[in-house]
């Protein structure tokens, strides 16, 4: 009997580790429509495909669901792979570099597969169309509130813990913004180019969200927040 209650639970890890949902959300509050598309890190449904179809995102409200989701996994073994939702202000389908705005996501467990975490950021290392809209990225529990902020990390070494980032309208990149070589820019600090840290320790570094979770939630991006 003890061995099979073994493996009734070895089962139920298995399966609780495979069902990891994190979904993602976009909202568009602004008076004029955007367009979305998701990309994965991971050919996971064996179809060849990548990026999904682009898609009108309506204003005043329309909403974009990620067309794909996230793979949980062992961060240390490199089984975890994260979802990438693009965004741009004009319909082009190519989604050239250089105006393309991106949320990106990934649930993973370090060590113990019962304990996933997620990491969520906004990254402008592909463009920033939307830098006079005010934006926010919030990590919401399966009841659609903020998760406890106290599950989640600080954004950067000395700060608060934060479940979500908001990023005021203005002429250029907010501060907490994924950067080009994961660091803040010229603007904030005088330097064209700065290496980050592991775990991003350095405060003029950008740093993502990360939230001691349950296996399901949402990570949900608005423009004109």
């Amino acid at each position: 009997m003890k061995i099979l209650d073994f493996f009734l639970v070895f089962l139920l890890t298995l399966v609780s580790s495979a069902s990891a949902t994190w979904k993602g959300q976009v909202v568009n509050k602004c008076s004029f429509p955007i367009w979305a598309k998701t990309t994965k890190q991971f050919d996971n449904n064996h179809d060849g495909k990548l990026d999904s179809p682009m898609v009108k995102v309506n204003a005043d409200g329309g909403t974009y669901n990620a067309a794909y989701d996230p793979v949980y996994g062992d961060s240390e073994a490199g089984e975890a792979h994260g979802v990438t939702a693009k965004l741009e202000k004009e319909a082009d389908a190519t989604f050239t570099t250089g105006h393309v705005y991106q949320i990106e996501w990934t649930p993973y467990w370090y060590q113990d597969p019962n304990q996933p975490v997620v990491s969520a950021d906004i990254s402008v290392v592909d463009g920033n169309p939307f830098t006079s809209s005010p934006r926010k990225l919030e990590v919401l529990g399966t009841d659609g509130k903020l998760v406890n902020i106290e599950k989640c990390s600080p954004r950067t070494q000395g700060e608060p813990r934060a479940n979500s980032v908001f990023c005021a309208a203005n002429d250029k990149s907010c501060l907490y913004e994924w950067q080009k070589n994961h660091a803040l820019q010229a603007y904030l600090d005088g330097i064209k180019s700065h290496e980050c840290p592991p775990m991003n320790s350095d405060p003029k570094c950008s740093h993502p969200i990360e939230c001691n979770v349950t296996m399901s939630g949402t990570v949900r991006f608005t423009l004109c927040a």
